[in-house]
């Protein structure tokens, strides 16, 4: 499995799951400045899974109707970058397929739904 984090993801979570074995890479290491409409044609084309804290992807991809490979949206309070870094582990070792799935994380509640 492949991760974008998006630029809003902290650099120390990155470099902790990818010190762990993930293929991760932020979206500020490819290009910076991307809009979001580009981060989510790079996360297609690279085939890999978008991490982000911000709620506009899911404005693209349903009401534009914009592709992409996976999404996870953060709706967490990042009380520190280890804090993040746990609920995304507890995240993947929960749901086995992270693919063409939308995944909204709260607190207490993984929410998927299959992205179209």
């Amino acid at each position: 499995m492949k991760f974008l984090a998006n630029e809003n993801i902290p650099i120390s979570v990155t470099k902790g799951l990818a010190t762990l074995g993930y293929d991760i890479v932020r979206a500020d290491e490819i290009k910076k400045g991307m809009t979001d409409s580009e981060i989510l044609d790079i996360s297609l084309a690279e085939g890999r899974v978008l991490i982000t804290f911000d709620k506009d992807f899911a404005e693209l991809i349903v009401k534009e109707k914009k592709k992409a490979r996976g999404v996870i949206l953060l709706r967490i309070e990042p009380k520190s970058a280890d804090f993040i870094k746990e609920r995304l582990l507890a995240l993947f070792s929960k749901v086995s397929a992270l693919e063409q799935k939308f995944i909204i994380v709260k607190e207490n509640v993984i929410r998927e739904r299959p992205l179209k």
